[in-house]
């Protein structure tokens, strides 16, 4: 968000992050559309001061409802762009869809490969190495992978 946005009254959104992976809690974080609309704040820009490049914030949707807090411009959206977050996030949606049903068809062919030397794919951890590493590096975390 541009500082020239952050006025008294502006409606803004971000969203609650969890990172589980390390144990590290919950913190706010830029607003991450998601179908059942879980996680996300709508607050209204304060007029007390601030530190600079942060802003008060009062939340008066979501996990927070009624509490204040100064909250860095960077994590802060507008109110005013959510629907064309959603919009984007919907089209984006299909289009990974399509990619997922892609990699689902080579996924089963490769354990078609592992059976046919009476494996799996579960056993061939060097094989499939690159594709947990682009799963991982994409924020797709499961203990099992490697199991």
């Amino acid at each position: 968000m541009k500082k020239s946005d952050a006025k008294p009254g502006t409606k803004v959104i971000a969203s609650i992050c969890f990172d589980d992976r390390y144990g590290g809690g919950e913190h706010l974080g830029p607003y991450k559309y998601n179908e059942y609309d879980e996680n996300n704040l709508v607050g209204v820009i304060r007029s007390k001061e601030a530190t600079p490049g942060h802003v008060w914030v009062k939340w008066i949707e979501g996990d927070f409802d009624q509490e204040e807090e100064e909250v860095d411009l960077k994590i802060l959206m507008l109110e005013s762009d959510r629907a064309q977050i959603e919009k984007d996030f919907k089209q984006v949606s299909k289009e990974i869809k399509d990619k997922m049903k892609e990699a689902a068809k080579i996924v089963n062919e490769a354990g078609k490969l592992a059976r046919s030397v009476h494996s799996t794919l579960q056993e061939m951890y060097d094989a499939t190495n690159p594709l947990v590493d682009a799963m991982d590096n994409n924020g797709w975390h499961s203990s099992s992978w490697n199991c």
